[in-house]
C-alpha cells in the first residue's frame, strides 16, 4: 500500500511540475486579455516579471491566479460578474488548499509530532479573528513553544494550519488579512 501511495505521489508530483509552467502562463495571459487595453502592455511586463521572481511552482500558479482576480477588479464587473468571480475564487481556494494539504500532510505531520514531544501547548491552537462581512471564525496556528516555535515563525511554518481555514471558507488564499476583534489590524 505504501508502495502505491508512493508510485501515485511521485506521479501527481510529476504531472503538476509539467502542467504547472503553462497553466501559470495561460493565467497570466487570460488575466492580461482581462484588463482595459491601455494598461494591457504595462502590465504584461510588470507582471511576468513578477513572476519570475516568485519562488516555487505552486508560488507561481497561486500568483497568477491573483492576476486574474487583480485585472477582474481593475476592469471593473457587473453584480452577475462579481457572482461568477466569487464562485471561482471559492473553487480556487479549495482546490489549491487541498491539493496544498495533500502535498504538505508528512510536513504537518512532523512538525504536529515535535511540538507534542517538545511543549506541552497543544499543536494547533486558535485567535478570534473576523473575516468578511464581520464574520468572527478561530484562525488556526502551529502551538509550540521555545526554539521550535521561533523557528516555525522564522519559516512562516506556523501558520500553514490555516490552509484549513481557506478549507472551511473561513479565509481566503488571495485577500485581505482577517483582523482581530475589536481592533485595526490589518
Amino acid at each position: 500500500m505504501a508502495l502505491i501511495s508512493a508510485l501515485v505521489s511521485k506521479l501527481l508530483a510529476d504531472e503538476f511540475k509539467a502542467w504547472s509552467p503553462w497553466i501559470t502562463q495561460h493565467l497570466i495571459r487570460y488575466s492580461i486579455s482581462r484588463l482595459p487595453k491601455r494598461q494591457r502592455a504595462r502590465y504584461e511586463e510588470e507582471w511576468a516579471s513578477h513572476i519570475n521572481e516568485v519562488p516555487g511552482d505552486v508560488g507561481k500558479l497561486i500568483t497568477a491566479a491573483g492576476f486574474l482576480f487583480a485585472a477582474h477588479r481593475m476592469a471593473g464587473t457587473d453584480g452577475k460578474r462579481a457572482k461568477v468571480r466569487n464562485i471561482a475564487k471559492r473553487m480556487f481556494d479549495v482546490i489549491a488548499s487541498a491539493i496544498s494539504l495533500v502535498f504538505l500532510v508528512p510536513l504537518l505531520l512532523v512538525i504536529g509530532l515535535a511540538i507534542r514531544l517538545t511543549s506541552a501547548s497543544p499543536v494547533i491552537v486558535t485567535e478570534k479573528r473576523v473575516g468578511r462581512e464581520g464574520r468572527e471564525f478561530k484562525m488556526c496556528f502551529f502551538g509550540g513553544a521555545g526554539r521550535l516555535r521561533e523557528l516555525l515563525e522564522r519559516y512562516d511554518l506556523v501558520h500553514l494550519p490555516q490552509l484549513l481555514n481557506v478549507l472551511r471558507g473561513d479565509m481566503s488564499l488571495v485577500g485581505p488579512r482577517a483582523v482581530r476583534p475589536n481592533s485595526g489590524d490589518k
